[in-house]
């Protein structure tokens, strides 16, 4: 008698999709980002803040057992046949568990609910290209929001997560100064070594050297100081050394 195969029901990674509700009379389509914004509002769409504490604090029932979230990423996207926003995450337990399980687990923290249809979990068998895909550059980019900047990552969490006890610092995480979301627009841009961009500040006391410390910390930026010529040359041969590594945290 052949020996029965069983079907696999738990695994490492998953993919998940949040979805928006739906905004009656009208389709997704109709919408400017304006209108998105509005809904998404109206319908207490999950924010970034609430996913990545999720994410982070992620300890998945299973049964008897708990697993852990141990590697994560996503962003803010609209479909691309609906123009529906959802959030796009890749995530990694720690031990084997079941989509129903990561489903529950999200439904309740934000639904209230066992099993919300909003929430769509399937497990992965190609993981390089499914991390990859969750983070390719069509993102939606809400400004001014509580779903800004759309993108998230295991790293860009755990250094909010050491930025709680800073006021300051989390003040331009959460809500940078003008000069500052200029310089943050240029740092997720395309890298270009023939620009240098001139940034000064007449009146003083902006936050200027708290926000390189920022840049620094998240490792986007080297600091380097220009009064010193020495230690100008040093952090100069430095950066031409590392700018794949400013690249991947950008």
């Amino acid at each position: 008698m052949a020996k029965e195969i069983r079907k696999k029901t738990r695994f490492h990674f998953f993919q998940m999709v949040i979805n928006m509700k739906s905004v009656p009379g009208k389709s997704f389509s109709e919408l400017s980002n304006n209108d998105i914004l509005k809904g998404m509002s109206n319908s207490d769409f999950v924010t970034q803040q609430l996913l990545e504490d999720l994410l982070f604090k992620g300890s998945i029932r299973s049964k008897n057992t708990f697993t852990e979230v141990i590697e994560y990423k996503g962003q803010l996207e609209l479909g691309e046949t609906l123009n529906r926003p959802h959030w796009q995450v890749f995530l990694e337990t720690s031990r084997q568990t079941t989509p129903k399980s990561v489903v529950e687990y999200f439904s309740k923290a934000i639904f209230n609910q066992n099993q919300n249809p909003s929430i769509q979990v399937t497990p992965i068998k190609n993981v390089k290209y499914s991390s990859e895909y969750v983070m390719k550059d069509e993102r939606l980019i809400l400004p001014d929001s509580c779903w800004f900047p759309g993108r998230f990552t295991k790293e860009s969490i755990s250094f909010r997560k050491q930025l709680e006890g800073d006021e300051v610092m989390m003040e331009i995480y959460s809500n940078p100064r003008i000069y500052q979301k200029y310089i943050n627009n240029i740092i997720r841009g395309p890298s270009n070594d023939r620009l240098v961009y001139w940034v000064m500040d007449f009146l003083g006391y902006t936050g200027k050297s708290k926000y390189a410390s920022f840049l620094e910390s998240s490792g986007k930026a080297i600091v380097i100081d220009i009064d010193n010529p020495r230690a100008f040359s040093k952090a100069f041969i430095k950066l031409r050394r590392s700018p794949k590594t400013l690249e991947e945290n950008s």
